[in-house]
């Protein structure tokens, strides 16, 4: 049932999945979190309208309306240090949009991301002996 592409989005597509309710077998796509749907053909991702100015990254998250964002002066992984930098001649943005332009004295702090993860097990259900069987 998991024919080529079945699922968009780089879904994870289980072949038989059983609906309790009609009883059908029919494939599952298991979204990840920036795509919904049947088949996982609808997106929703914030950073696809590019919020960030000044060449600064986007980076989704699971909450559908939030983003996190890292402007072209952040350093991630780093250790927290003061330093001073000169106006002219330096691109240096910070902002909820990296939109505002760094003034003289920087203090940049390291900010780390926050990223969430899940465990997903499929079982099937034997209904004669009332058990759950773990299925790969």
């Amino acid at each position: 049932m998991c024919k080529m592409n079945y699922c968009s989005g780089n879904a994870l597509c289980k072949p038989n999945y059983r609906s309790l309710l009609s009883g059908n077998k029919l494939s599952y796509c298991d979204c990840p979190s920036t795509h919904f749907g049947h088949r996982c053909e609808l997106i929703h991702d914030r950073c696809i309208s590019n919020p960030c100015e000044n060449n600064g990254t986007c980076f989704p998250t699971l909450k559908p309306n939030e983003f996190s964002r890292l402007c072209t002066n952040q350093r991630p992984n780093r250790m927290v240090f003061l330093s001073f930098v000169s106006v002219s001649g330096t691109n240096h943005y910070h902002g909820k949009r990296c939109d505002m332009k760094t003034q003289a004295l920087s203090i940049k702090i390291n900010e780390t991301f926050k990223y969430d993860g899940a465990v997903i097990l499929y079982f099937d259900i034997h209904f004669c002996a009332l058990k759950l069987i773990l299925v790969h």
